[in-house]
Order: C-alpha cells, then sequence, then structure tokens
C-alpha cells in the first residue's frame, strides 16, 4: 500500500495547462468515483470507507449510495386507493430511508478527520423501474430497476429528497391520480349518510365509515402522485431524461452509470406468501442505446462497464461526440471511470479518475467533472501507468481534454507517459481516435515517452475531435476528446 501512496503522491506534479491564453497551472489527483456506504449496498460505514479511500491514496472520494431501494407491487389502482399502504414488496437500505440530511453530515464528518482529501457527497439515482407478470403466474419481473444515473453536485437535502424517482413517487404529479387519491370523500359522505338519516343502529358503522376515510385520507397525503408508475409498462428514456433535467436545474452533473451491466437474477420477495409462489426476477438488459436517446447529461461511466459497445472506437461515445460536433447535441459528453466500489471484493484503485484541478476543493473538483479535465484509468494496477499530459496544438492554438482550439495548420498532438515499472520490458500502446476512427497507433518500451503525431489529414473548413487511448499491460487509459476547428 505504500507503494501505491508514492506512486500517486509522485501523480500529483503541477503540470502547465493546455489552455491558452493565461497559463494556468493544475494539478492531476486521482478520485474514487462512484462509493456505496451502510447507507444503501456497501458494507462499510462512511468513516471506514473515507478511511480505506485514504490509505489507498485516493484524493477525492465521490459517495454515491443510492437515493431509493424500494420497489412496491401492488393492483393497477391499489396505489391511488391506498396511498402509501400500496403493498412495498422489497425495500433495502437508502438514502432516502436513513435520511438525506444524516448522510450528508456522517459524510462531512467522516471528512473532517482528512484535510487533505475532498470528500463529494453524490447519490445513485433509480428514476424508473416497472413490473411484468404476476405472482400468481410465477413471472413477477421488475425490469430496469439496475439503469442507473450517477448524480454529482447536489448540496441541499430537500435537492436529494426531491429527485424524481418511481419508487419514491417524486416525479410530477399526475391529476387524474391526485382526483382518484381522494375516493375516500365518497366514504365520508356514505358514512354522514349512515349517521344521520338511518336509525341508532346504523350509527356505529357510519362511525367505522368515517373512521376508514380518515385513515385513508391521511395515508394518501399529500394526494400527488407520479407521472410515470411502475404498472404501465415501459416508458422509454423520458424518466431519465426528467432526472437529468432535474439535475441540470440544481447545479449537478450526470452521468450514466455501468451502461453495459447484464442483470438477470432472482431476489427474494420479502413477504412469505408470495415468496412461496415465486421470487422476483430483477432484470436489465444494456442500456447503452438510452444514452444516444438521452440529451444534456455530463457524461457516462466508461470503465469498467463500457468496454463492449461505449469506448471502442465508432462506439456509442464516438457517435455522441460526432451528433456535438456536427450540431445535433446541445453538448459532449465527457468520459469517467466509476469504481462502484462496496466491499473487499475488489480494491478501491482498480477504476480511478484522474482530475486535473487547480486546487483541492470541492469547486476545483466539480469544475473539472464539468469540463471534461479528466481521464479514466481502469486495470489490476492502475499505478503502473500515468498519463501526464494531452495536448492538442498549431501555431499560437493550444487545448487540453475538454477544450475547443482553432488552428491555422495541421494540429500536432502532444502526450507524455510514464511507466512506474518497465524491469519486464513490456510495451505502451497508444492509439490516437479521430471522430470515431483510430487515424494513429504507436507502441514503445520506455518508462517516461513523450509521444507525438501531426494530423496532416484536417483541411480548413474542417472540425474534429481527438482523443486517445493507452494500454499498459492490463491497464487501460481513456481521455476525454479535444475539439479542433480548422480555419
Amino acid at each position: 500500500m505504500a507503494i501505491v501512496q508514492m506512486v500517486f503522491a509522485a501523480l500529483l506534479l503541477a503540470l502547465a495547462s493546455p489552455a491558452a491564453a493565461e497559463e494556468t497551472v493544475y494539478q492531476r489527483i486521482p478520485a474514487a468515483i462512484h462509493l456505496h456506504t451502510t447507507f444503501s449496498t456497501g458494507v462499510y460505514s462512511p468513516e471506514e470507507l473515507i478511511e480505506i479511500a485514504h490509505a489507498a491514496g485516493v484524493r477525492v472520494a465521490i459517495v454515491t449510495d443510492h437515493d431509493t431501494m424500494r420497489f412496491d407491487y401492488g393492483l393497477p389502482l391499489m396505489p391511488y386507493l391506498t396511498g402509501r399502504m400500496g403493498g412495498y414488496l422489497l425495500e433495502r437500505p437508502s438514502i432516502l430511508k436513513l435520511g438525506a440530511r444524516t448522510y450528508l453530515s456522517r459524510l462531512e464528518e467522516a471528512g473532517e478527520s482528512y484535510p487533505g482529501m475532498v470528500i463529494l457527497p453524490g447519490v445513485e439515482a433509480i428514476p424508473f423501474f416497472y413490473w411484468e407478470g404476476s405472482p400468481w403466474g410465477g413471472d413477477l419481473t421488475l425490469r430496469r430497476g439496475s439503469e442507473h444515473v450517477l448524480v454529482i453536485g447536489l448540496e441541499r437535502p430537500e435537492a436529494f429528497e426531491a429527485l424524481p424517482s418511481v419508487g419514491h413517487r417524486t416525479f410530477p404529479g399526475s391529476p387524474i391520480a391526485s382526483i382518484l387519491s381522494l375516493w375516500p370523500l365518497g366514504l365520508v359522505f356514505f358514512g354522514y349518510r349512515l349517521y344521520t338519516t338511518g336509525r341508532g343502529r346504523f350509527r356505529i358503522p357510519g362511525l367505522v365509515c368515517f373512521g376508514v376515510a380518515g385513515l385513508f385520507l391521511a395515508q394518501n397525503l399529500p394526494y400527488r402522485f407520479p407521472r410515470y408508475d411502475p404498472y404501465h409498462g415501459d416508458q422509454g428514456v423520458r424518466p431519465f431524461q426528467d432526472l437529468i433535467d432535474y439535475a441540470n436545474a440544481q447545479g449537478a452533473l450526470t452521468f450514466w452509470a455501468h451502461p453495459e451491466q447484464d442483470r438477470d437474477e432472482k431476489v427474494s420477495a420479502g413477504f412469505p406468501v408470495l415468496e412461496s409462489l415465486t421470487g422476483i426476477r430483477m432484470k436489465t438488459p444494456p442500456y447503452h442505446e438510452d444514452l444516444l436517446r438521452a440529451r444534456r447529461y455530463t457524461g457516462i461511466a466508461v470503465f469498467a462497464e463500457g468496454l463492449r459497445h461505449v469506448i471502442p472506437p465508432g462506439g456509442v461515445w464516438d457517435q455522441v461526440l460526432v451528433e456535438y460536433l456536427e450540431g445535433r447535441r446541445e453538448r459532449p459528453a465527457w468520459c469517467i471511470g466509476e469504481v462502484d466500489f462496496k466491499d473487499p471484493s475488489f480494491p478501491i484503485t482498480s477504476t480511478l479518475t484522474f482530475l486535473f484541478v487547480k486546487d483541492v476543493s470541492k469547486a476545483s473538483v466539480l469544475e473539472a467533472l464539468r469540463k471534461g479535465r479528466a481521464y479514466a484509468v481502469h486495470g489490476p494496477r492502475v499505478q503502473d501507468i500515468a498519463l501526464e499530459s494531452f495536448t492538442v496544438e498549431a501555431g499560437d492554438g493550444v487545448a487540453g481534454m475538454g477544450e475547443e482550439v482553432e488552428v491555422s495548420a495541421p494540429p500536432r498532438l502532444r502526450f507524455r507517459t510514464v511507466c512506474a515499472d518497465t524491469a519486464r520490458g513490456d510495451a505502451t500502446e497508444v492509439r490516437v481516435i479521430r471522430d470515431g476512427f483510430e487515424v494513429h497507433k504507436d507502441r514503445r518500451v520506455g518508462k517516461e515517452i513523450d509521444w507525438g503525431f501531426e494530423d496532416a489529414s484536417l483541411k480548413p473548413g474542417d472540425r474534429a475531435y481527438y482523443r486517445i487511448e493507452v494500454e499498459h499491460r492490463t491497464n487501460r487509459i481513456a481521455t476525454n476528446p479535444i475539439f479542433v476547428t480548422h480555419r
């Protein structure tokens, strides 16, 4: 572990900014993104998790426990008739179950012992799921419950509590559902008629009607039901887009989590009668194509659940970037690495995101994530390879990751890699990807290597982006793109 800390300490050397006009000095720091505690699916308390991250040399810990882990099931009208008594089958610890205010205060207190770290509270949001089949047919299936979005940068407990979620019923309301939830008023009228017009023996049933109506009126508060529910099939990308738009309005960042995860398993129903009939199947196929349908999100976790369809040249990520390049998308999508750390089954450093920050503060970390000044690295020994710099330059124009530059001559790419151990003679391989196509590949052996590539094929009037991938042994780096316009 001491070796890991020494290597990470060496990686914190100041770097010259690629930003042009005034040269800002950035430092490169390792961030572990997508961490869980006992507030949801993790085995470590917030204090234990931050201690583990600190011991591993991590400078930024972004904790993203689940917003809600409540999956309710009932007859189609049951939620409107019974409100919160609609029948919850699956509910596990989550931020909203244990308290958003408590979650934030525990993380803040845990971070006070490590002043050299940045602890960012976030959330792994589950905006939507829906049911198929039935418990009586033995095929009850919870679909899309594992399609998640990381939300980073929310500050107030109220912002966490209002996250759009089918499970928490916090999507904007449906007027029809709200009207249906007022059905106990009919029972009040019926009870009133029994009590006032019937004989004495009808007064007790009338009072019972009053009591039952009052119970359900209280249960249905605040008479708001979500735009989406789990009983009317798939709603496409709309619930996820609503979540993204909500996060944007709050000034937060959104990253698609594990887009290629394929989940299909039986879980306990948590209700003995139904469990004796059937378990519940949770089924979420890979959802990388939703990244093409959604808009205005900050980025994508490309490691480790993005290797097949998202990050390869011409894959989903490149298609998103090309759409931005062609003016068909409002913003580019940046890459990060997510570790999804919950327990000691793998190291917290198996996937990291290196951020280029002005200083080690929450504001600088969020700015680096928002602007794409970062690269992702994944592998069994991520400390064996580092990317010290990556720039595109031509004449007076210079840009780094996440930036745009205009050039008047063929752009020159410059990047520098550092390997911690070259005793075995393992080569480092780099690939340059332009607009979704691999345009250059090189392979060398050495501890510190300066690489270069000049793209003479970029003509005046062309607009393009460049990103690079680096492999050393079984460790892999993916950078964010640099956008170039040839005047």
